[in-house]
């Protein structure tokens, strides 16, 4: 305040004493200049924390052995600030750019940023209103449990992220995350449809602490059938002594494009340990559809899953159920890891089948 005053007083003075022209352009250089010095000092006051990612990986594909493999380079830029407004308020924005190295036919010629996009921006209210939970509002990673159906697919150089609420409160120790996303608006050039996804996912207390979950997928189809399909299901994760292990199961029903939906998902890991490494044994099953034409589909929806994390590095299973044409998955491996030193060396071995 005492600088703007000084300011405002050497702008009166040279008002006073310039001609006509020269008062116009001093009153607006010296207006700015009081703007930016207020300016800084808000930001120099904010609790500001920067942050950012450079991450090149080179891929070499020939998943069916033809012969013609593909070899690329591909590079995820990210940059974000967090900054503190008050005790119980902050603000997070995160930039990134994903290309491949030699995309551009002539980077001297290409300077209009059109890989850049806004992963996330969120606001985050800390025990909101002093009712007890935590709000985000915004564009944001959303992980749930172990992202077997929600997860921000973090091996993908884009990632993901969802525009959406999340309200996260913890009664009698239980932990509680409501979301509600919209996938989809009509109102945007790029859709016909409108889609969302809410949900409810809780973590029980206790030495178990059990999973439960339900999530509702919606999408309003202007044209076609439209789906209304809730998934409902558990997890368990946990180790026994030495003896690490995941238990899970999901149930789909309602309706997916304009047919009835009863489709199951079954996991289960056990590991040991096996001298310094570790052996992991592996099933997963997802149900497949073996009469699509009955007006009912059995085919299990991984919705918005990190798909990586289960079915293999190889990628061949992204989408399910596209990528396996309906007939489900049936996934049987062994998973071997040994330390090496600050390195690890790790052999996956899967036996995939339809359903």
């Amino acid at each position: 305040a005492m600088i703007y005053r000084k300011i405002l007083k050497i702008d009166r003075h040279i008002t006073y004493t310039a001609t006509l022209e020269m008062e116009s352009i001093m009153h607006g250089i010296l207006h700015l200049l009081s703007f930016l010095l207020l300016a800084s000092t808000s930001l120099l006051a904010a609790d500001l924390q920067w942050a950012g990612q450079v991450r090149p990986r080179m891929e070499f594909r020939d998943p069916f052995a033809a012969g013609d493999g593909d070899s690329f380079t591909i590079m995820r830029t990210r940059l974000q600030v967090k900054s503190t407004l008050e005790r119980q308020t902050s603000v997070l924005i995160q930039w990134q750019d994903v290309r491949l190295w030699g995309e551009e036919s002539n980077t001297l010629g290409d300077f209009s940023a059109d890989q850049i996009d806004l992963h996330q921006a969120y606001i985050d209210f800390t025990d909101f209103a002093n009712r007890g939970f935590d709000l985000r509002l915004g564009r944001q990673e959303i992980n749930l449990g172990g992202q077997r159906l929600v997860g921000a697919v973090g091996w993908a150089a884009q990632g993901r992220s969802f525009d959406g609420a999340r309200l996260t409160l913890a009664p009698g120790g239980t932990k509680i995350d409501l979301i509600g996303i919209r996938l989809a608006d009509a109102t945007a050039t790029a859709h016909a449809d409108n889609a969302y996804l809410t949900g409810a996912y809780a973590t029980l207390p206790g030495t178990l602490k059990a999973e439960l979950f339900l999530l509702h997928n919606l999408i309003y189809r202007s044209a076609g059938a439209s789906t209304d399909q809730i998934t409902l299901g558990l997890r368990q994760a946990g180790q026994i002594g030495a003896f690490p292990y995941r238990v899970e199961a999901a149930y789909q029903t309602g309706e997916r494009g304009g047919e009835d939906v009863a489709a199951l998902l079954v996991g289960l890991r056990a590991g040991t340990q096996l001298g310094r490494g570790t052996a992991t044994l592996w099933f997963d099953y997802l149900s497949g559809d073996d009469d699509p034409s009955d007006g009912e589909t059995k085919v299990f929806d991984t919705l918005y899953a990190t798909n990586h994390k289960f079915y293999g590095s190889a990628d061949l299973f992204l989408d399910i159920p596209a990528h396996t044409a309906g007939g489900g998955l049936r996934d049987m491996a062994i998973k071997l890891s040994w330390p090496l030193g600050p390195i690890a060396l790790k052999a996956d071995i899967h036996s995939f089948a339809l359903a």
